[in-house]
């Protein structure tokens, strides 16, 4: 299992026990051990509390970018298990990211409008397909902005509104 997380945020690590029949188990002692891959080295180490019902669970906080390997090392007769995290930038909420892109809307996108042939009250606009991270960036701001999809040819995409 991969898990992504934000830097610096509270995350809670689980893990649920069970016996052969599917059934929680709780009353063990589990412990932890988080693994920088880039280093090889350990971290963070040492025993997740019993909440019941056969989940155990421990807050962390990593503070760096990058993956990590969770070990979680259960009594002799359970089988231990193992996770990825990988530790990203906070995103920015939705909120931030919608104002971002109705303010900048005109500044990166330079709309080029003319009259559509089917209604004189109606613009078209074009966009061409660059990177994707731009592209999706421009396609949601025409998007947000009551522009519709019309056409598509080669790299080029049409807008109406």
């Amino acid at each position: 299992m991969v898990t992504a997380i934000a830097r610096n945020t509270t995350y809670a690590l689980e893990v649920r026990v069970t016996d052969a029949s599917g059934k929680g188990v709780s009353g063990l002692a589990v412990a932890y051990e988080i693994i920088r891959v880039s280093s090889n080295q350990g971290v963070i180490q040492g025993c997740m509390t019993d909440i019941g019902r056969g989940v155990y669970t421990v807050d962390i906080i990593l503070p760096e970018l990058g993956q990590y390997r969770v070990l979680y090392n259960l009594d002799d007769y359970y089988v231990d298990a193992i996770e990825t995290i990988w530790v990203e930038e906070p995103m920015q909420t939705q909120i931030d990211l919608l104002k971002k892109l109705l303010t900048d809307i005109h500044e990166v996108l330079k709309l080029k409008e003319t009259p559509s042939a089917d209604a004189a009250s109606s613009k078209q606009t074009y966009l061409s397909r660059t990177s994707d991270a731009v592209f999706a960036e421009q396609y949601a701001k025409l998007i947000l902005n009551g522009w519709v999809l019309v056409k598509i040819e080669g790299s080029k995409y049409y807008f109406e509104r």
